[in-house]
């Protein structure tokens, strides 16, 4: 395939630059995936404001100005981060012309897209979080079939750090704290909290590695030399910004990324950087930063209505709250911050997105009238609207989603009726969706009203749809990750053809997958006051290995609700269940829950929904080993 990337703003660079110097975003990205896409086979070529004619890379890398009129025929497809289609279309005809872009819809840059006349010419938009793919649909009317949605990835450097074997928590040492995006993007709350944070950590200190030198001149760094002085007075070491190779390198001698957000990240590599590093992230819930950090980070949410307490503030205690809980539960914290790591080189690897990004455009060269058809890209999204008036997304080749599509969210009636009886019994601190799924059950009013809610799914074929359907849910952490009875790494099935298949253990389509317990998490975790715990669970057999990792999590909770599938339990397992826990089942004549003695009597279809029950601790719970 002949690929051409294009960048109109007039800046000058290379896909070595990012390893030479600082470079924007967009412009790194374009490098990485260019010098990838050449190693792949294919023809690659660049325009941009480069002075001259250049092989890097295997890219070829020309002047815009001076050389796209006479080159532009020779390739299949182009892409260009500039919004600027009514420059670009009548110089490449009927060409697929596609926009890959990291801005968000207040940028100067994409109001062109409010222009009917600017969108057409663009045959599809590829987007890097579907919290940006949504905010740009609405406010540009754009057509859904058009967007993709294909997201950063780490700089080569990232990806070539090996497992971190230094944790302050582990060595009993003070933390270093940084922060390396851009100076507006929340560098002077970080200043102005900083203080109150080394009050509670002595010790502390911070590096900052941020500057407008990115932008090559093209955005003038003097209004925010105020914030860099500010961080100097707050006594932390300012830095300024670094090629990516030394920016890696720097990370990794640092401990946590303290990164209050004030701009609505698209992507944010930032956080991804952090993650293949397995550094501890604290940052805020906004824009795409929960999506992309999946549940790893610890996000500083909006707050409560009448609470004016000053941004800097809030930070600052949660920044000392994440370092107290790392310090009491060092293992855990080490375990999940490997998991971290592990994720992100796994999701967030130019290699990978290479190969989405091949099949997006080979799917752009199958004409339709002259022009590209408009198929969606690796992800398909289809969504229903649930009677909370919710969208679910779900991915049409999975039968069960299928299903979803045509009972609305919900064909399951009498789960969900026993759900809803759970959901009523108290007011919950924290619900444990242990096997989400696409998240229908998550929709629920008792569910919004929750402080915390964590979502466990670990199919990678679902992730994507769950999501998306749960971006717009500040309370709800995606959990990328498998619950047992152990902390580690297990194989999952993945069942192509109704995922509410998949299950741990052997089986076809196997992916590896992280595993861990609850007790861990909730140990890591900040502690509710009091935790009042409801679980849902349904893993295809392993329910009984969820538990046992919860024991100490359930014994502590002043109170307990589990929601449990037990149509694959085996007759010992039946045994332990009831042996700890009194079970509640919905007779359907009544459409009531009662209290039921065994398991046994769930056989009487005609009287009780058969395939869950409520679980609520006996009196001497835990019993004796």
């Amino acid at each position: 395939m002949k690929i051409a990337f294009l960048d109109l703003t007039g800046m000058s660079f290379d896909p070595l630059t990012p390893e030479r110097m600082p470079l924007g975003g967009m412009q790194s990205g374009v490098c990485y995936l260019a010098r990838e896409l050449a190693l792949q086979g294919h023809r690659v070529s660049l325009f941009n404001g480069h002075a001259g004619d250049a092989v890097v890379e295997g890219v070829a890398v020309h002047n815009y100005a001076q050389r796209f009129a006479a080159l532009q025929q020779g390739h299949d497809v182009f892409v260009s981060i500039s919004c600027s289609g009514r420059s670009i279309r009548p110089l490449i005809g009927d060409s697929p012309l596609i926009l890959y872009t990291g801005h968000n819809k207040f940028e100067p840059s994409m109001q062109a897209l409010g222009d009917a006349e600017e969108r057409a010419c663009w045959d599809h938009f590829v987007f890097k979080s579907s919290w940006q793919a949504e905010t740009l649909q609405q406010s540009f009317a754009l057509d859904g079939g058009r967007i993709s949605i294909i997201s950063n990835a780490v700089a080569p450097a990232f990806e070539r750090l090996g497992e971190r074997s230094s944790f302050f928590f582990l060595e009993d040492r003070p933390p270093v704290l940084y922060y390396s995006s851009t100076p507006f993007r929340g560098l002077g709350v970080l200043a102005n909290a900083f203080p109150a944070i080394a009050r509670a950590c002595p010790g502390i200190s911070a590096r900052v590695y941020s500057s407008m030198a990115p932008y090559h001149g093209l955005i003038d760094e003097a209004p925010h030399e105020g914030a860099y002085d500010l961080c100097r007075r707050a006594g932390m070491d300012y830095v300024g910004s670094l090629s990516q190779p030394e920016l890696a390198a720097a990370v990794r001698g640092a401990d946590i990324l303290a990164f209050p957000s004030t701009y609505p990240e698209t992507s944010c590599v930032t956080v991804m950087e952090a993650m293949a590093s397995s550094s501890l992230i604290v940052s805020r819930a906004l824009g795409a930063i929960p999506e992309t950090s999946a549940g790893f980070a610890r996000l500083l949410a909006r707050p409560a209505a009448g609470d004016a307490t000053p941004l800097p503030e809030r930070f600052a205690g949660l920044v000392v709250n994440a370092i107290s809980a790392a310090r009491r539960a060092p293992r855990q914290t080490a375990q999940l911050l490997q998991a971290e790591r592990r994720y992100c080189l796994t999701n967030y690897n130019w290699s990978a997105k290479a190969r989405e990004w091949v099949a997006l455009l080979q799917q752009a060269m199958t004409r339709s009238g002259g022009r590209p058809s408009q198929a969606a890209g690796p992800h398909v999204f289809h969504h229903v609207q649930t009677q909370s008036g919710d969208k679910l997304y779900l991915d049409p080749q999975d039968w069960r989603a299928r299903r979803l599509m045509q009972c609305g969210g919900n064909f399951n009636p009498a789960a969900r009726a026993l759900w809803r009886a759970a959901l009523g019994l108290a007011p919950w601190t924290l619900i444990a969706d242990v096997g989400a799924n696409y998240g229908e059950m998550l929709f629920e009013a008792g569910v919004k009203r929750c402080q915390r809610v964590l979502a466990f799914e670990p199919n990678p074929r679902v992730l994507p749809y769950l999501t998306k359907t749960l971006a717009g849910a500040p309370n709800v952490r995606i959990v990328p990750a498998a619950l047992s009875d152990h902390v580690g790494e297990a194989s999952l099935s993945v069942e192509a053809d109704w995922s509410g298949r998949s299950r741990l253990g052997e089986g076809p389509n196997q992916t590896t997958v992280s595993v861990t317990t609850l007790d861990s998490l909730l140990s890591v975790a900040a502690d509710d006051d009091p935790l009042r715990l409801l679980m849902k669970l349904d893993v295809e057999g392993h329910e009984i290995a969820v538990l046992k990792g919860a024991m100490h999590s359930i014994a502590a909770a002043a109170e307990f609700c589990c929601m449990m599938e037990v149509s694959h339990l085996t007759p010992t397992d039946a045994a332990w269940l009831e042996d700890r826990f009194s079970l509640h089942a919905l007779a359907l004549q009544q459409g009531r829950v009662v209290a039921i003695e065994r398991l046994a009597a769930l056989a009487d279809r005609a009287q009780f929904w058969h395939e869950d029950v409520l679980l609520r601790r006996r009196a001497d719970y835990p019993p004796a080993a």
